[in-house]
């Protein structure tokens, strides 16, 4: 929550709390790109996991992310967005920034990327673990301490699936532990919705 904060970058998370874990950086720069998150609408950096961890999101140059909130498990629900009409093509690849050595050299502390929602085999909202899978280019990728996610407008992943609206709505987050562990409440996680114009895949 970020009440009273101002949001210059529209991205739903108040410029104050994008200022870094300390939140005392204005310059702060969570995907080292060189322009402060709070000025990128690409781009958000919020407190997750209850205040526990700081993560920054990225999206590609030419989207912009949305309605970026943080949310407990037992919060969860699926909503709709606004979004822009047209048709597109190609995957996007959304990078979350975790806080470094969250994941040392032979560990595998967050080993795992859960969602909840709707997928094209299963209209109804539920628990799914959103891995990488090759044939659909859809999944997340688990690289140290960053995680790659990638997605296809309407397809797995998408929380308005099965409809091509050029956005993405992900409500789901890094988890540590299996999918029921987390969904039973027993396990951790870290989970933040995120809504965000689509854009093309770069060449």
């Amino acid at each position: 929550p970020n009440p009273g904060q101002q949001d210059a970058d529209g991205d739903g998370v108040g410029d104050a709390a994008e200022q870094g874990p300390n939140g005392n950086d204005a310059q702060y720069d969570g995907n080292n790109d060189g322009i402060p998150d709070s000025q990128q609408g690409n781009v958000s950096s919020l407190f997750v996991n209850y205040g526990q961890d700081y993560l920054t999101f990225s999206a590609p140059a030419g989207c912009s992310l949305d309605d970026v909130v943080n949310l407990p498990t037992d919060q969860f629900s699926v909503s709709g967005c606004a979004s822009l009409q047209g048709p597109v093509a190609g995957a996007v690849v959304v990078t979350i920034y975790m806080p470094p050595n969250t994941n040392p050299p032979g560990s595998s502390t967050v080993d795992n990327y859960v969602k909840f929602g709707p997928t094209p085999g299963n209209q109804q909202d539920h628990w799914y673990e959103f891995r990488y899978q090759a044939a659909t280019e859809t999944g997340v990728e688990i690289q140290d301490d960053d995680i790659f996610m990638n997605f296809v407008d309407g397809e797995r992943g998408d929380d308005i699936v099965n409809v091509v609206d050029n956005a993405i709505v992900d409500l789901g987050g890094p988890a540590f532990g299996s999918i029921s562990r987390v969904s039973s409440g027993s396990g951790g996680g870290c989970f933040v919705e995120t809504v965000f114009s689509w854009c093309k895949k770069s060449k």
